[in-house]
Formats: C-alpha cells, sequence, structure tokens
C-alpha cells in the first residue's frame, strides 16, 4: 500500500546513497565473468540510520515509521541530489494499449555520450509541473502519467522517490 506521506526531509537530508540496478554476477575459475542484470530500472537505496542523531530528528523518523509500519507501507522519499526535472530533461514514453489513448509516462532523460536512459516519474510533486506542451488537465501524482492532445514536450517538474524501509 503507498501511502502520500513524505519522509522527513531534516533526516534525508544527511542519507547518502542513490539509485541500483540488481544484478547477478557469475565469475568463473578462470576469472571471466557474466553478468546479468535482473531490473531494467533502479531502485533507489539511501541510508538513513545515521542521520537521525538527536532528538528532534529520532521522534519525526520514529513516528514516521510507525505510521507507515515499518516495510508494510511504500511512502515519497525526497533525494537532495535528483529531485528535480529541468528544462532539456523531460521526456515522455506513450503507453500504448491503453484507455484512454494518448496517455504518457513523465521521465527524466539522462544522457551520457551515445547513451540515454529514461527514468520513468512516478512520484512528481503537486505544485511543481509545468511547461509542458499539448498536455490535458493535470498529471496523475500517484502515476506521473499525464493525458496529451499530440507529442508532448517539454516542462519542469519536481519529483519524489517512491520508498519503503528495508529493515525489520
Amino acid at each position: 500500500m503507498f501511502l502520500d506521506e513524505l519522509f522527513p526531509r531534516e533526516v534525508s537530508m544527511g542519507a547518502f546513497g542513490g539509485p541500483a540496478f540488481d544484478v547477478d554476477i557469475v565469475t568463473s575459475n578462470s576469472g571471466v565473468e557474466w553478468r546479468n542484470q535482473i531490473s531494467e530500472t533502479p531502485r533507489w537505496e539511501f541510508e538513513v540510520s545515521h542521520a537521525a542523531r538527536m532528538p528532534e530528528q529520532w521522534k519525526p523518523l520514529q513516528a514516521f515509521w510507525l505510521v507507515v509500519a515499518g516495510m508494510s507501507n511504500t511512502f515519497r522519499y525526497w533525494d537532495h541530489l535528483d529531485f528535480r526535472v529541468d528544462a532539456g530533461e523531460a521526456g515522455f514514453i506513450q503507453l500504448t494499449g491503453v484507455s484512454p489513448a494518448n496517455q504518457w509516462q513523465m521521465c527524466k532523460v539522462y544522457t551520457f555520450g551515445s547513451q540515454t536512459f529514461y527514468r520513468r516519474i512516478t512520484k512528481p510533486i503537486q505544485g511543481t509541473v509545468s511547461g509542458i506542451a499539448n498536455i490535458i488537465g493535470s498529471p496523475d501524482y500517484d502515476t506521473g502519467i499525464i493525458q496529451a492532445s499530440g507529442t508532448p514536450s517539454g516542462g519542469t517538474w519536481g519529483v519524489h522517490v517512491h520508498a519503503r524501509f528495508n529493515t525489520r
């Protein structure tokens, strides 16, 4: 179950981490490696246990843990290093075989050299989406899906990472 709660920003400020892919690596006795990328998209992993050292940080973290029931529910997380899609980084993937037609998934585009990665944005921040050409209505803030009267382009928006606790 997804709760539309935001992890305490004062605690996430001291966290470290980022995107990680699930990869199986098999090494033969001769040292040859085979790699199998299991997930197409990364999961964002952050270490926050060191960030809440003072009672004013620990108490909201403990309350948040109890409200989301530990690992049971997911929530929004503010990644202080990658929380915005700026002009030139906005991308859209058209969803096919869905109704109504002309639905598009909001993405952030990362390019290095000749390679491009499209990060699907599923948690845009309300009130930050602007400048998307051809958009009809408002984005779905729980999925990052928009409806457009043609190919959408441009725009800027803030993003949260969809997260859960990974400890008992």
